[in-house]
């Protein structure tokens, strides 16, 4: 564990929501000796993850990118979709907070257990090899939540889900990065993906234009066609690069997205690079990523 703790001080793109989760819950494991404790600290993790994830769904944002563009246009086919078709995409987030608060009540419990292990095998479904076949370091995630929450929220495995005392510290550490500090993100003062922030079409992606000939025939392949107010006719992708790269997507933070702008200078020096943020929705947004070099 310590070793993949410096791993990831060192390197912030692998702070992807997986590698938080799993770690958190590692921790749990390590650090706390009764049974009850370590399960609970493990079920407020969950609960979070799910509660988090859906709210940060409740945005146009997600609607246009992920419902509409992803799921309807490119999946479905649906070209043009009507208004309450669209509409219908918010039922997502919603069953997905439902089902999240509904795993802390007993009645409630096996329901919201189910919906989330469907929702799970729909995720393998779009993104994996019957669907989009795409982002496929997702894959395996979506595979072992099933099991992970039938495990510890299904029948008599989930016991009561109450909140323990206070003992020890690291309920507490759980309870602050899984129930308080998510808030935070919505006022931008806390990491998307350390926020439960999945596939919510809320992110900006970098892009870069360049006009390195090096640069366009090294990463061929990550290059697309700008969108307006870019200054070039086909613009660097950093987040196709990510993919190609390292098969999972640049951390979303703007710090990050500054230390890679500066290395890409560094890299190709003589070279004329313009930086910019973009956000997709039904209103655009791109705006110029001043750099410092």
């Amino acid at each position: 564990m310590i070793a993949e703790v410096l791993a990831c001080l060192l390197d912030q793109n692998r702070w992807q929501p997986w590698e938080y989760q799993f770690l958190c819950m590692l921790g749990a494991y390590l650090f706390i000796e009764n049974e009850n404790k370590k399960q609970f600290c493990w079920q407020a993790i969950l609960v979070g993850l799910y509660f988090f994830s859906g709210l940060n769904k409740c945005d146009h944002h997600f609607i246009y990118n992920v419902w509409n563009n992803l799921l309807l246009k490119n999946l479905a086919g649906i070209a043009q979709p009507g208004t309450w078709l669209l509409r219908a995409g918010y039922c997502i987030p919603m069953i997905e907070m439902f089902a999240a608060i509904a795993l802390c009540f007993g009645r409630s419990r096996n329901l919201a257990a189910w919906l989330l292990v469907l929702m799970h095998i729909f995720n393998l479904l779009v993104f994996g090899p019957l669907g989009l076949r795409t982002n496929e370091v997702i894959w395996p995630w979506n595979l072992l939540m099933p099991i992970l929450v039938i495990s510890l929220f299904y029948k008599k495995n989930a016991g009561h889900f109450t909140l323990p005392l206070m003992k020890p510290i690291y309920t507490i550490i759980i309870l602050i990065a899984w129930w308080a500090l998510p808030w935070l993100q919505l006022a931008g003062y806390w990491d998307k993906y350390l926020s439960g922030v999945l596939y919510s079409g809320r992110v900006e992606y970098l892009y870069i234009c360049t006009d390195d000939l090096n640069a366009h025939y090294r990463l061929s392949g990550c290059f697309t066609k700008s969108q307006e107010k870019m200054e070039c006719i086909t613009a660097l992708s950093v987040y196709q690069w990510g993919m190609q790269e390292m098969n999972s997507a640049p951390y979303p933070e703007k710090r990050v997205y500054r230390s890679i702008a500066a290395d890409f200078n560094k890299l190709y020096p003589k070279a004329v690079n313009h930086f910019y943020l973009y956000r997709g929705g039904f209103s655009k947004k791109i705006t110029e990523f001043p750099i410092r070099n």
